[in-house]
């Protein structure tokens, strides 16, 4: 079973890799390709979730458990960060120009909104961090909240639904933001 789920795994990243470059054509491209650019956000939004999904589910291991040595789900987390993080500027860009076609008093209300949802989660994720650091203990003497990465008990510290969402919330407020300035301007 593990097998089949590393393969179809392997697939979606081929695809979201894919599809993110065919999303940076599509915006700096000329002509109306709103509607695809729209899937292809979708696709990446929840080939996102799975991988952040995948690694809280299965490559994060038990404190009781000793998986060997160093940090098999960094050749996941690592491509998965970057794809995400090219996906969060696309998104903004995107919803730059979404904003563009709305009332001033709209973009203040998604603003506001995506700034306490931004402030939720932001707590979510700080006390969900704390709670995993008072489970995993600390061998090595390091610096638990900025050397995750050296231990395979604490992949779930960054990757895990309430940092998804908190990023998801930053990116909407970025948008919001940038958009409340530039109508500000004008």
């Amino acid at each position: 079973m593990s097998d089949i789920i590393l393969l179809v795994s392997f697939l979606l990243f081929l695809l979201a890799i894919m599809a993110t470059v065919w999303l940076y054509k599509l915006h700096f491209a000329n002509g109306n390709v709103y509607e695809l650019e729209n899937y292809l956000l979708l696709f990446l939004f929840a080939f996102h979730g799975y991988g952040f999904y995948m690694v809280y589910k299965f490559l994060t291991f038990p404190p009781d458990m000793n998986p060997g040595n160093g940090n098999p789900g960094l050749i996941v987390m690592i491509p998965l960060a970057i794809l995400f993080l090219l996906y969060h500027v696309l998104f903004v860009l995107k919803g730059i120009r979404y904003f563009r076609f709305h009332s001033y008093r709209f973009t203040l209300y998604v603003f506001f909104l995506s700034l306490l949802s931004t402030l939720s989660f932001l707590y979510l994720e700080t006390s969900f961090s704390k709670r995993v650091i008072k489970l995993v203990p600390d061998t090595e003497g390091t610096n638990q909240w900025f050397n995750w990465w050296m231990d395979v008990h604490k992949n779930s510290l960054y990757f895990n639904g309430y940092a998804f969402m908190l990023s998801i919330s930053v990116s909407i407020f970025l948008a919001s933001f940038i958009s409340i300035i530039v109508k500000g301007k004008s």
